[in-house]
């Protein structure tokens, strides 16, 4: 009897009928989740008709059309490889930290039966690092990508010189494998990327050769004379240390000083068309004054 009391006590329990209930639904989910991932190991992840046999690549430069590279990247095998027991996640994190970092987007899709669809969106080169034949490339962001697996770059990217690459932090994971650390951020070289900006969005007309970010306090520029027969130097204030990178206001507050320097150059450019003598150098580093050489 008392056994019997204690079952009726323990039963009537609040605490221990939410217990109850609460282990009974969790029960019930455990089981329905086996059951779903049974099933789909069954249908999809095991069933040899999602086997992989063509992979497609899509896009406008260097990857385009290449599924065997990208088979061999991601070690995919076809017929044996099931489109459904790969993670997409993990196939675009890999092809975005792989081949020297020179893809920037990657979209995935299943295709059934068998197919694998990749949508490459490759880093648009913006400028080469100390000279032409180098294979250092920088994107719009000023991340370091490898020339030999990049877009077929534009003969009149400008070159930028003038700095140190630092050597690489072997603990890095980006450098496991690389002395040049490929896919890391050069933050460095903001100054020359804040002047290539400006001139492909505003100054068109202005054809930059080389950046030389030696002097910590102006851009040494050299480009197409105003007659484009000449290439000339041009000095432009910005202020920039290679030991101390710029914060974001520092950045913006320079930029708009070059913005304004850019708006003299263009009036100058101008003027000099109509002159006969060329001149070799322009020098805008003073406050509404140009030196001409």
């Amino acid at each position: 009897m008392p056994r019997i009391k204690k079952k009726e006590n323990l039963l009537r329990n609040p605490y221990f009928r939410i217990c109850l209930v609460i282990s009974s639904i969790l029960l019930v989910i455990a089981v329905f989740t086996f059951i779903i991932l049974l099933s789909y190991k069954i249908l999809f992840s095991n069933n040899p008709r999602f086997n992989l046999k063509k992979v497609s690549v899509n896009s406008s430069g260097y990857w385009n059309g290449r599924s065997r590279d990208i088979m061999k990247t991601l070690k995919l095998k076809r017929g044996k490889t099931n489109i459904f027991a790969v993670s997409l996640k993990e196939l675009r994190n890999t092809l975005k930290e792989g081949e020297m970092y020179t893809i920037e987007n990657v979209e995935i899709y299943r295709m059934l039966p068998d197919t694998l669809k990749f949508n490459i969106f490759e880093r648009i080169p913006k400028a080469i690092l100390y000279n032409k034949k180098s294979n250092l490339i920088i994107d719009r962001n000023g991340i370091l990508i490898n020339r030999k697996y990049c877009i077929n770059i534009n003969k009149n990217l400008p070159v930028i010189t003038g700095f140190v690459l630092k050597e690489p932090d072997f603990s890095a994971k980006s450098y496991k494998n690389n002395k040049i650390p490929f896919g890391e951020k050069l933050s460095q070289l903001s100054p020359a990327l804040a002047l290539i900006s400006l001139v492909d969005t505003d100054y068109p007309e202005f054809n930059i050769k080389l950046i030389n970010l030696y002097d910590p306090n102006s851009l040494i520029v050299y480009m197409a004379g105003p007659k484009k027969r000449k290439i000339i130097k041009v000095l432009l204030p910005f202020k920039h240390s290679a030991t101390s990178l710029l914060t974001v206001a520092q950045l913006t507050k320079e930029t708009n000083k070059l913005k304004k320097k850019l708006e003299e150059l263009r009036e100058l450019y101008s003027y000099l068309k109509n002159r006969r003598k060329e001149v070799a150098e322009i020098n805008l580093m003073f406050d509404e004054q140009a030196i001409l050489k």
